[in-house]
């Protein structure tokens, strides 16, 4: 950019140029204005701390924006993605011939004031599938889920798979969820330290959301100390600190033994570039039919 050759600021129309994607909690995309195309987001949580549901919440409002979405796993099987995405885009349970769940709803102070049993159709039935599909594909978007046995996919071939989709599929992502960065082939050859691969494996994930205009999120553990801790902090990365430098957005989510019971998780902005930090929300989930937000507020103080 040739500085006093502009006839306008770019960030005039950055909201025009740069697809935003709400994260579809109302107090958290408040405070980080949503997220964006070329950003590299991480997710922190702890070991089952549901990092991955949390950012298979974020692909599900993707694909409710009409957005193409490839979710790369190293980890959990197709059928087990599937069953996920199918609970979260139709609001299904998974147990065969369908289940009563209790729905609660709480206001803005997270109070309780409404709860009800109602029975939910299961995923297993032909004519929820049909429903689910008819309805989802309105809005547009499109899914991609590529497994990788774990430890095996290297930077080179997500380069390479994400070349292939454009050539020969015509699918450009818009958004690339790589479920996680610490358990691929990490780069720099098994002699290096692990924290100096995985430091590398993020600035690389960085340079493909630069480079390809896409949102790149990864899920991350935090350390022990910050298990069934219900407030988060930078120091909970675990491996390498430097993950927080590497990507622009950093959420890390908690909950302690009494939010478990309640079915309520928190979400903390731990860093990011032009966001504040240091801010949280909580959230409402259900699990039982794959909804990961059903009500939000701020946390106070």
């Amino acid at each position: 950019m040739f500085y006093f050759k502009r006839d306008l600021p770019t960030y005039y129309n950055i909201e025009e140029t740069q697809t935003i994607i709400p994260t579809g909690i109302p107090c958290l995309d408040k405070k980080i204005k949503g997220l964006r195309k070329g950003q590299f987001v991480c997710t922190l949580g702890g070991h089952k701390g549901k990092k991955s549901w949390f950012s298979m919440h974020l692909m599900r409002q993707a694909i409710m924006q009409g957005m193409k979405v490839l979710h790369i796993s190293h980890e959990m099987t197709v059928p087990e993605i599937e069953i996920r995405y199918d609970m979260m885009l139709g609001g299904y349970v998974s147990e065969k011939g369908g289940s009563d769940v209790t729905i609660t709803e709480m206001d803005d102070r997270g109070a309780e004031f409404h709860s009800e049993v109602i029975k939910v159709d299961s995923i297993y039935n032909p004519n929820s599938f049909k429903k689910l599909m008819k309805t989802t594909k309105r809005f547009g978007g499109q899914l991609v889920i590529k497994k990788y046995p774990m430890g095996t996919c290297t930077i080179g071939e997500l380069d390479r798979y994400l070349d292939y989709l454009e050539t020969f599929e015509d699918f450009v992502p818009d958004v690339l969820l790589n479920d996680y960065i610490d358990i691929m082939r990490l780069p720099l050859g098994d002699s290096a330290a692990l924290r100096d691969r995985i430091n590398h494996a993020y600035i690389e994930h960085k340079r493909i959301a630069d480079e390809r205009n896409m949102l790149v999120i990864t899920p991350s553990q935090s350390t022990r100390e910050a298990l069934q801790r219900s407030k988060m902090s930078k120091k909970d990365f675990a491996e390498d600190i430097r993950k927080l430098g590497n990507v622009d957005v950093a959420l890390g989510i908690s909950q302690d033994l009494e939010e478990a019971t309640k079915q309520i998780m928190r979400v903390w902005v731990l860093g990011g570039r032009s966001i504040r930090d240091n801010c949280g929300c909580m959230f409402k989930m259900n699990l039982d039919i794959g909804q990961v937000c059903t009500d939000s507020w701020e946390i106070q103080g």
